[in-house]
């Protein structure tokens, strides 16, 4: 749930702060000082670069004369168990770690933000945070974008620690390793653009891995993202692993994944429950020019007892083969794969309605037994441009192959390595 500003505000005059002074600051010695003050409701920093690392505590509103105006050079760190806090209007600039730390519990508004070329994260935050961003650039971080984790080895586990996020109107653009990561915490999206997200760069420990733009994990449910945009990433657009997400809308503006250097989006390791209750939504997507896959789907080949997958007015066009570990007859290896729609691994599917363009390889390739969606939920439309404008089901028993299907071609054994599941991001610590 997004946090308000007058909320925000209110909270901070509850715990005792609402007779104290808006205190205006000019230079590093009076912010510090400011901080240190048992109660400040608010502290208006003027335009001006203050070097030192900033610390904040409970119910403290730090806001900036401007933002462009307001730079802070140390790194800003929400201490542990601070609620109330807003940061609006102003600029961290190349942080020597982490940029924004969010502290276990913490809970902050952050608006109206830059976060420039920091040496590391730009915003991470710990167990149980709660965040806000509205508003907010974050630019050329040296690690990844946007981090959140319950900091755990299993967020899966009862009563974990889950981060909850909220994202509006916020760019990322040329972070390194992961554009933005949600490990076990609870995410809603109202406009975000990552675009430019590479490998890790050269002479740090996580140096050329990563690179994917949107990651879900280790049961974060992304319970609502809208205007999602995905751009440029050299490695994978959007990978959810044993997560839940809601993306896009019939009304609404299309989710845009173009331009991945290894597959669009992919979905893997499904949770245990109904398959009928999905564990992923993909409605009103376009998957434009990515490399390898446009999307795939991977089940846990156990469909009757693993949710299952909408698919939803999504156009998959224009899929340049590259060279991806693949596995073919459960042998693994490397190959070149150009697929437009890739299902394995028994992924149960509800609602399938898709069109593939473009597929240097093939247009929609389908590993082994799948469940059969129910009838008038699968639609699969071949448009112009794929090299094999077919959807082979390969490795399937006579007697199991998809029914109302254009173009199906089937064959017992398997004919094309498909890709492997993908490896996820390797957090760094902050």
């Amino acid at each position: 749930m997004a946090v308000t500003l007058a909320a925000l505000l209110s909270s901070a005059a509850a715990a005792g702060c609402s007779d104290c002074a808006v205190v205006e600051v000019s230079n590093d010695e009076e912010l510090q000082s400011a901080l240190a003050s048992s109660c400040t409701s608010q502290i208006t920093l003027k335009d001006g670069t203050y070097a030192g690392a900033v610390e904040v505590g409970p119910g403290v509103h730090l806001e900036g004369q401007s933002r462009d105006g307001v730079v802070l050079q140390g790194g800003l760190k929400v201490e542990q168990g601070a609620t109330g806090v807003t940061l609006q209007s102003l600029t961290l600039a190349a942080s020597p770690g982490t940029a924004l730390l969010l502290d276990e519990g913490s809970e902050t508004l952050v608006k109206d933000v830059l976060i420039d070329s920091p040496v590391l994260y730009g915003v991470f935050a710990s167990a149980g945070a709660t965040l806000t961003l509205d508003h907010v650039e974050i630019d050329s971080p040296l690690g990844p974008g946007i981090w959140s984790t319950c900091g755990q080895e299993s967020c899966c586990e009862p009563g974990a620690p889950r981060p909850s996020i909220t994202i509006l109107n916020t760019t990322i653009t040329g972070a390194h390793l992961a554009g933005a990561s949600f490990v076990g915490s609870d995410v809603s999206i109202d406009g975000l653009t990552i675009s430019g997200t590479v490998p890790g760069p050269q002479g740090t420990s996580y140096s050329g891995q990563g690179g994917g733009g949107f990651t879900a994990s280790s049961c974060a449910d992304i319970a609502q993202a809208k205007d999602l945009h995905i751009l440029d990433s050299a490695r994978h657009g959007a990978l959810f692993d044993a997560s839940t997400g809601t993306l896009g809308d019939e009304a609404g503006q299309p989710i845009t994944i173009e331009g991945s250097g290894a597959v669009g989006f992919w979905a893997q390791t499904p949770p245990k429950g109904d398959p009928t209750q999905p564990w992923i939504t993909l409605e009103n997507a376009f998957l434009l020019d990515n490399k390898g896959v446009g999307l795939g789907a991977s089940g846990g080949n156990d469909p009757l007892a693993e949710r299952g997958m909408i698919i939803c007015k999504v156009l998959v066009t224009g899929v340049p083969q590259i060279t991806l570990p693949t596995l073919k007859d459960g042998f693994p290896g490397s190959d070149s794969v150009g697929d437009g729609f890739f299902w394995r691994d028994a992924a149960a599917i509800t609602e399938l309605d898709i069109t593939v363009s473009g597929a240097e390889r093939q247009a929609v390739l389908i590993n082994g037994a799948v469940p059969q969606p129910p009838a008038g939920a699968l639609a699969i439309t071949l448009g112009s441009g794929n090299a094999s404008n077919t959807v082979l089901q390969q490795g399937v028993p006579a007697g199991q192959e998809l029914t109302g299907v254009p173009a199906l071609q089937t064959t017992p054994t398997e004919d094309l390595a498909g890709a492997q599941n993908l490896a996820l991001p390797a957090i760094v610590t902050p």
